[in-house]
C-alpha cells in the first residue's frame, strides 16, 4: 500500500493516553514521554518505512506476518478511537486515515441511508444521527442541511415534508441567510403545516432582515390563522414589540383582532423600531426568601423555570413565570370554587403564567394559574355552551393542569388532596391517584 516512508502526527486531546497505549502495542521502543512530547509539539509520533521491513519487531519474529499490516491495523485502531491524525506517505497525505475523512465518510453513508429509507421511523432515526453529526462537525454541517432540504423536496413520503423542517430549524444557525430561499418556497408553496415551520426557520436565519417579508406575508392574509399568529410572535420576539401581548397562548385560538394588523403596519411605516418588551410580572417575595415548607417548594419550582424564562423565545410575551395572583382573580375563585387552603396558597404566591413543564411518564404539562383556572374547567366539569355542570364529572374535582387535554385534578373537599389523572376521549372518566399531594406533584415537574 505504502510507497515512501510514512509519518504520523496526532493532535493531542483528552484521549491521548488511549492513543499512546495503541501506539506502544505497535512499537514498544517508543516511550510514553516521547509520544506525548511529539503530540504536544506537533511532531512525528511514529511511522513506517516500507524499504526497511525488519524480521524482528517488538522482540518477536515477524517472518510470518507483514509489518505493514500491523501498521495499518494500528492506524485503524487510532482512527476508531477518535484520533485527529495526519498520515503522510512521503509528500502525499493518506486521507482515508484522517478524522475529518472518517467523519465525512460516515456522514455520506447516513445521507445515503436517508434517501433509501422506506418509512418515517427509519427516516427520523437517520435524521437524529445527522443532527448529532452536524453538531460535531462544522465542515459537514452544510452538506447535512442541504441534503435534508433536498430530501424534503424529493421524498415520496409526502407526510414527512413538513415534519422535516423542524429538524432543519434545529441545525441552521441564526443569520445563515443562504437558506432563506428554501424557507420562502415552503411558506409560499407548501401546505399550512410546512408554512408554519418554515416561518420559524425564516425568522431564525434572517433575524431582523425578515421584517419586510414577514409583514408583507402577514398583511396579504394568504395563510391560515395559526401561521399568521406565529408571524406576529416572531416579529414580537425579534423586535421586542409586545404585539402578541394578551393574545391566546395557543396560536390556533387567535382571532383577527389578536393580529394587531394596524399596529404592525404603523410599526413598519415608522421604520421597524425596537420596543421595550413587557414589564416583568409582579412576583411574591417568598420566591426569593421562602419561609414555609410550601414556599420552599414554590421557590424550587421557580428556579427550575428561571433558565427557560431567560432563554424564552418570545421576549414580548411573559412565559414560564410564577406570579403573585391578582386579588380579583382570587376572590372570584374563592366564590365559585372555594379550593382548599394549600392550593389557594399556591395560586396566591406562585400562580403559573404560561407555564409548561415536563412530567416523567406523561409528557408536557400545562399548569393553570389564577387568571385562567376557571376557564380551564370548560369541557371538563363545565359545559362550554351553557356553563352548566357536566353529568359524568366527579363531584368536587377541579382541573389544575392538563397534558394534551388529559386532566390532572384535586378534590376540593379534601384539605390536602392527592392529585388525580385521567385520559380524555374515553367513554367515561376513570381517574387514578398519581401523586399523594399537590406538593409532590409540583416537585415532580421538571
Amino acid at each position: 500500500m505504502f510507497i515512501n516512508k510514512v509519518t504520523v502526527t496526532i493532535k493531542k486531546d483528552k484521549k491521548y493516553l488511549r492513543y499512546i497505549q495503541i501506539i506502544r502495542k505497535y512499537d514498544n521502543s517508543l516511550s510514553m514521554g516521547q509520544i506525548k512530547d511529539a503530540m504536544d509539539n506537533g511532531g512525528v509520533v511514529f511511522g513506517f518505512d516500507p524499504s526497511n521491513d525488519p524480521i524482528i519487531h517488538n522482540g518477536k519474529d515477524n517472518a510470518g506476518i507483514f509489518l505493514e499490516d500491523s501498521f495499518i491495523k494500528t492506524l485503524r485502531m487510532l482512527k476508531k478511537a477518535g484520533a485527529d491524525m495526519t498520515v503522510m506517505d512521503g509528500m502525499s497525505e493518506c486521507t482515508e486515515f484522517s478524522k475529518v475523512s472518517s467523519s465525512r465518510e460516515n456522514t455520506e453513508k447516513l445521507i445515503e441511508q436517508l434517501f433509501d429509507a422506506k418509512d418515517g421511523m427509519e427516516v427520523f432515526a437517520v435524521i437524529d444521527k445527522l443532527k448529532r453529526a452536524a453538531n460535531k462537525s462544522v465542515s459537514n454541517r452544510t452538506m447535512i442541511i442541504e441534503n435534508i432540504m433536498k430530501y424534503s423536496e424529493q421524498t415520496h413520503l409526502s407526510h414527512l415534508k413538513s415534519l422535516l423542517i423542524p429538524s432543519i430549524n434545529e441545525i441552521v444557525k441564526e443569520s445563515e441567510n443562504q437558506y432563506a430561499g428554501f424557507y420562502k418556497s415552503k411558506i409560499e408553496h407548501g401546505d399550512n403545516e410546512e408554512a408554519y415551520y418554515a416561518i420559524e426557520g425564516y425568522a431564525k436565519v434572517m433575524q431582523k432582515a425578515s421584517y419586510d417579508y414577514l409583514v408583507e406575508t402577514l398583511l396579504s392574509r394568504k395563510l391560515d390563522m395559526e401561521c399568521e399568529a406565529l408571524i406576529v410572535c416572531e416579529l414580537s420576539h425579534l423586535s421586542n414589540q409586545p404585539f402578541d401581548m394578551d393574545s391566546p397562548y395557543e396560536k390556533r385560538e387567535w382571532k383577527d383582532g389578536d393580529l394587531k394588523l394596524a399596529d404592525i403596519e404603523k410599526w413598519r411605516n415608522d421604520g421597524y423600531p425596537d420596543g421595550k418588551g413587557y414589564e416583568e410580572p409582579i412576583v411574591h417575595k417568598c420566591l426569593q426568601n421562602p419561609i414555609t415548607h410550601e414556599e420552599k417548594i414554590y421557590a424550587e419550582l421557580n428556579n427550575r423555570l428561571k433558565k427557560r424564562r431567560e432563554q424564552g423565545k418570545d421576549k414580548a410575551y411573559p412565559a414560564y413565570w410564577l406570579i403573585q395572583a391578582d386579588e380579583t382573580d382570587i376572590e372570584t375563585i374563592k366564590n365559585k370554587i372555594n379550593p382548599p387552603l394549600n392550593y389557594l396558597d399556591f395560586l396566591m404566591k406562585a400562580s403559573p403564567l404560561n407555564v409548561e413543564m415536563n412530567l416523567k411518564d406523561y409528557g408536557v404539562v400545562s399548569l393553570y394559574g389564577a387568571h385562567n383556572l376557571l376557564d380551564g374547567q370548560l369541557g371538563y366539569s363545565v359545559v362550554p355552551e351553557t356553563d352548566g355542570e357536566t353529568s359524568d364529572w366527579p363531584k368536587n374535582f377541579i382541573v389544575i393542569a392538563t397534558c394534551e387535554a388529559d386532566p390532572f385534578c384535586i378534590d376540593i373537599s379534601q384539605a390536602n388532596s392527592p392529585v388525580y389523572y385521567a385520559m380524555h376521549g374515553m367513554d367515561e372518566w376513570d381517574f387514578e391517584e398519581v401523586f399523594d399531594s399537590l406538593a409532590d406533584f409540583l416537585k415532580a415537574l421538571k
